[in-house]
């Protein structure tokens, strides 16, 4: 913490395109520009491998292409159907020589109904640095960081080049029915809200391999298991 100036700094401008090929499918090209900075205590002293090299400054511009494919039923909260997304990272064009990273990533989800009330779905994801040097410390995330949690571990973090996860999970709906506000709502397509309250149960399992392991994180190059009962309640 410092009173007098930011500990950490970041600029990014980046101009994006998508095309939708139909209703399923799109596809999305990104070019980007990214400028970050830390002061020197954080790059000398606490973590030299922030940016690598004890540097406190780091720039570099970054390509991205993404492609989804999705047919489930409710995106929100999906019963029925699948959904796929592939994405290609290139970080780094060589301009600066402050980051050079190449990563694939991907995600696989099916939904599948096993009755009128049960409801079972499973996914996979991972992560693959195609460019085997070590990454920033800043860049070198996997589970703990966006949609990549496992259940039971969801204030953990575990960094790594390399990460894949599998889920499993069943949905048993218990009650399905709907609160009516009647006069109190004038606009008659919201007189009605429906709801739904899931008993569920989920099973998850990861692993990160991370070569470049400090020692420091008890997680990291080991199979993680996690997993637990729930209730969603759903409007």
């Amino acid at each position: 913490r410092d009173e007098e100036r930011f500990t950490y700094s970041r600029f990014q401008a980046s101009a994006q395109l998508t095309y939708r090929a139909g209703i399923l499918r799109s596809h999305s090209w990104e070019i980007g520009y990214h400028q970050n900075r830390i002061i020197p205590e954080v790059a000398n002293e606490l973590n030299p491998d922030f940016f690598l090299e004890q540097r406190s400054f780091q720039r570099y511009f970054r390509l991205n292409y993404q492609f989804s494919y999705d047919d489930r039923d409710v995106r929100g909260y999906p019963l029925e159907g699948e959904y796929v997304w592939l994405e290609l990272e290139k970080d780094g064009l060589g301009f600066f020589g402050d980051r050079s990273g190449l990563t694939l990533s991907a995600d696989y989800y099916t939904y599948i109904p096993l009755g009128k009330r049960l409801y079972a779905n499973l996914a996979v994801q991972g992560k693959y640095s195609i460019l085997r040097q070590q990454q920033p410390y800043n860049d070198n995330r996997a589970i703990g960081f966006g949609d990549y949690d496992l259940r039971g571990f969801e204030y953990y973090i575990v960094d790594g080049p390399d990460m894949l996860i599998g889920r499993s999970g069943l949905r048993f709906r218990v009650l399905s029915n709907e609160i009516n506000f009647g006069k109190l709502m004038p606009l008659e397509a919201f007189k009605r809200m429906p709801f739904r309250l899931y008993l569920t149960a989920d099973a998850n399992v990861g692993y990160v391999n991370n070569p470049f392991s400090s020692g420091n994180n008890a997680y990291d190059n080991r199979w993680l298991l996690g997993g637990g009962p729930g209730l969603d309640l759903v409007f």
